[in-house]
């Protein structure tokens, strides 16, 4: 045991004329900051990236369906790609527009043999469609720069020495080997783990409660059933939150106030058995996820099946009755007649049956009464959602640790000198469609930047 030791001790020290970053976390955010930083460093940093699990990559792997959705569509604005960030739009900003953003990131791929195709809906892929391009890229470049890649090996804590520099107490999976390591520098990039969070939470950081972002939503109600598989191209949910909708509430960990507002997305839908998914849907829960989740999961939700059509039951009324006028001798439920409505045959005669019209009822027969609760489920259904279910092509949290605390220019902390962050860990997450992985790929990119020229103008003492 204690030659062993000597041999770890040996593996993970230093030339004398070098300092040591430790990365903690093998994602794409420990990685990218990794490459960067012995890039920029070169000889003067040695760089040590240690992953608890037995793999590192693992995100990128599964992502995207295996395929690893890389980032978002390089042709939009930077100010239009931070609007799909939830938390931390207004702070990617800067490091997006001056340091590394799309174009960059596109670029930095390409430059080393992953090319990148634009789907419809703005996804990046690789033209092979598989994660692992994604995965062989980094741990080549990572090789390239002389990263030390440690899976397997668990950071169990972290502390500062009397001279500045941080103690890390390492522990390797399979030999149960516990040892320390000095570190002139650490990049923190432990995505949603807890531990990450209670050392940051230690040495002195505020932590956004973390909370799952981007699900899908359980709705049990009549007007869905027995209509999964279908998609719709239009559709608008509301997060409704309350009858007031300027009730105030506590920012958690904050003593700022906020207005509660009702949070809606416009786009596709996917019913699904037990409620709904696709864009609009995951957008709902990650730009309501710290509402939902304060809420226990259980909100109200309201939907309006045509907004394309009419924004409210009076505009659509109107609509309606004119509609009657012109198609008085045929039957309601036959097909939708709202134009560029799109509605699917099936949903249709659901929302038919609770306007409470009768199946072979003609539209000449339709009452005042009926058009006018016809045009409201068609505008404003209300409906409960009593759950969340998994998005399985990407998994993503809000809260982490609060932006105050980090100077976003080189993601250090403002409280802990030589201690960066980056990726998940921090209160930042995306919509899906490859934000979530360019945070990753941008604060790595500042991180490991900042902490290699900090090493090349300050020379070891």
């Amino acid at each position: 045991i204690f030659m062993h030791f000597l041999h770890i001790s040996k593996a993970f020290s230093s030339k004398p004329s070098q300092k040591t970053l430790v990365v903690i976390g093998g994602g794409a955010a420990g990685y990218f900051g990794a490459i960067k930083a012995a890039s920029v460093a070169g000889p003067h940093l040695s760089v040590l990236l240690f992953e608890a699990g037995p793999k590192s990559l693992r995100k990128v792997k599964i992502s995207g369906g295996g395929r690893c959705n890389v980032m978002h569509d390089v042709r939009k604005p930077v100010r239009e790609i931070v609007d799909g960030y939830p938390r931390g739009h207004r702070q990617l900003l800067g490091p997006m527009t001056s340091k590394f953003g799309p174009k960059e990131t596109f670029d930095w791929f390409k430059k080393r043999g992953v090319e990148l195709k634009i789907e419809e809906d703005g996804r990046m892929f690789p033209v092979t469609d598989s994660s692992q391009s994604v995965i062989d890229c980094l741990t080549a470049t990572a090789k390239e720069f002389g990263v030390s890649v440690n899976e397997g090996t668990k950071v169990l804590g972290i502390s500062k020495n009397p001279i500045n520099n941080f103690v890390l107490e390492v522990e390797t999976r399979k030999s149960d080997s516990k040892f320390s390591v000095d570190a002139n520098y650490i990049l923190l990039a432990t995505g949603s783990s807890r531990e990450g969070y209670k050392w940051a939470k230690k040495l002195g950081h505020k932590i956004i409660p973390p909370l799952p972002s981007l699900f899908t939503l359980t709705i049990p109600c009549k007007l869905l059933a027995d209509l999964a598989g279908i998609t719709l191209k239009d559709v608008e949910l509301t997060l409704m939150q309350g009858m007031n909708n300027t009730e105030t509430h506590l920012i958690p960990n904050s003593n700022k106030k906020s207005k509660r507002v009702n949070i809606s997305q416009r786009g596709s839908i996917l019913i699904t058995h037990s409620g709904l998914s696709g864009p609009a849907a995951l957008k709902l829960s990650a730009f309501g996820a710290r509402e939902m989740g304060d809420a226990g999961y259980r909100s109200m939700l309201r939907l309006n099946w045509v907004p394309s059509v009419a924004s409210n039951g009076i505009e659509l009324e109107s609509i309606l009755k004119k509609i009657r006028q012109d198609l008085s001798k045929k039957e309601v439920s036959t097909f939708c007649p709202l134009p560029s409505a799109d509605l699917p045959k099936r949903l249709w005669r659901n929302i038919i049956s609770a306007s409470d019209i009768g199946e072979k009822e003609r539209w000449g027969a339709c009452s005042n009464e009926k058009i006018k609760k016809l045009a409201n489920i068609l505008t404003s259904s209300t409906v409960e959602m009593t759950g969340k279910g998994t998005f399985k092509e990407e998994f993503v949290t809000c809260g982490g640790v609060m932006l105050d605390d980090i100077n976003m220019k080189t993601m250090e902390s403002k409280i802990v000198p030589n201690l960066h962050f980056a990726g998940e860990v921090i209160d930042v997450d995306g919509i899906t469609g490859g934000y979530n992985f360019q945070n990753a790929w941008t604060t790595g990119w500042c991180a490991g930047d900042a902490i290699a020229k900090k090493c090349n103008e300050q020379p070891l003492i």
